[in-house]
This record gives C-alpha cells, structure tokens and sequence, in this order.
C-alpha cells in the first residue's frame, strides 16, 4: 500500500458463514490504529468454504501511516449472537508517494 492512495484490501475469511455478521478491519502501525467496518455484510462472496469481500481506504487514511513501516492488519468478525473472532495478524509495508497530498487538500 502507499500513502494517500485509496487501495481497496481484499479480504478472504475462511469456513465462514458471514451473512448478518460485522466485520471490522484494523490496520495498526506504532501507536496509530484505523478500524473501519465493512458494511455491508450482503457483499461478501460464499463458496469453497470461504467467505470474500473488500474494504476501500480513503487517502486521508493511508495518509495518517508512516511510509517505509510495517502496518499490521486483521479483520473480526462477530455473529448475531455476539461471538467474535479474529483473522491471523498479517504484515504489509507502507510505500512511498511523491505526491503527498490529499486529492481533496490540493
């Protein structure tokens, strides 16, 4: 990923059911944290015992990371009946952009 872009994350959960389900997404870098919840649990895609879906990052988002850094990321669920759970933590790097300006602060 790369700051002040808006990368679209895949998300791939498997032996999930997820219909009805909230799914949160956390990116953590140091003492920054963004969750953002993917909302509408209807786009999610069934079949060979996984459940996919995406989530989109604005770049006032990307922006608030640190380039050159790993980011730690991981999704949870939680079902109508209140149990949770959570993806293994995975690793990305922030990336450079020359041009470090929000589209909207130009």
């Amino acid at each position: 990923m790369r700051r002040y872009t808006t990368p679209t994350i895949e998300l791939i959960i498997g032996g999930a059911d997820l219909t009805g389900c909230d799914v949160l997404l956390t990116l953590r870098q140091g003492g920054k944290r963004l969750t953002v919840r993917v909302d509408e649990s209807d786009d999610w895609t069934v079949g060979d015992g996984s459940a996919s879906g995406s989530v989109t990052l604005t770049q006032e988002q990307t922006a608030s990371f640190d380039e050159g850094e790993d980011v730690e990321v991981q999704a949870n669920v939680i079902d109508p009946n209140g149990n949770r759970f959570a993806t293994e933590i995975v690793r990305c790097r922030f990336g450079r952009n020359l041009l470090e300006v929000c589209k909207s602060h130009e």
